[in-house]
C-alpha cells in the first residue's frame, strides 16, 4: 500500500516544499527500492 501511494505523497510534498516533478518522481524511485527490499 506503501509503494502505491507514494507517487500522491510525493506529488503533495513536492507542491507544499516547492520541488518541481523531477523531485517528486526521484523520491518516488528511492522510496520504492527501499521498500521493495521489506517485501519477501
Amino acid at each position: 500500500a506503501a509503494i502505491e501511494m507514494a507517487p500522491r505523497v510525493a506529488s503533495i510534498l513536492a507542491k507544499e516544499l516547492g520541488k518541481d516533478e523531477n523531485w517528486a518522481a526521484e523520491q518516488v524511485k528511492s522510496f520504492s527500492q527501499l521498500a521493495k527490499g521489506y517485501i519477501l
